[in-house]
């Protein structure tokens, strides 16, 4: 995936429109289908995961780790990607204040939906941070889709 269309992508994972990507198929879209986040939230979190993944790498290089933050630092931040990534943020924490205010609440339903938010949370944050060669590889030492 290339990085015009990993932006696109995580427009659509927020709710945000989007080019080329059906509504249908976003982050955002399946928690609101999943009270349970189930498989379907699970295969758009791994979507989310890959569009940071290429994010990372135009951002910050084929191999991140290796370049000088000198180099990684000069490259601005597009408004549009912090838009959706940020949009995205507020519809998780969203999504899990309304688990928690739900009565009775599900407190399985609402552990996994906050891994959900810190692992698209994390993900972000390694972009970020600009030194990490594997978004994934990072994302899975604190969340397991399990």
């Amino acid at each position: 995936m290339e990085y015009p269309e990993a932006i696109q992508r995580l427009l659509n994972h927020a709710n945000l429109p989007s080019t080329g990507v059906p509504a249908a198929d976003g982050l955002l879209q399946a928690l609101a289908q999943e009270p349970q986040p189930g498989p379907a939230v699970a295969q758009q979190l791994a979507d989310v995961v890959a569009c940071y993944e290429a994010i990372n790498r135009h951002l910050n290089g084929p191999v991140p780790s290796q370049r000088s933050w000198a180099d990684k630092v000069a490259i601005p931040l597009d408004r549009t990607l912090a838009y959706a990534v940020s949009t995205l943020l507020c519809g998780l924490w969203q999504h899990l204040s309304e688990c928690q205010d739900a009565e009775p609440a599900n407190h399985a339903a609402c552990a996994h939906l906050s891994a959900v938010g810190h692992a698209v949370e994390l993900g972000w944050n390694f972009v970020l941070a600009s030194d990490f060669d594997s978004i994934t590889e990072e994302i899975g030492y604190y969340y397991s889709p399990e």
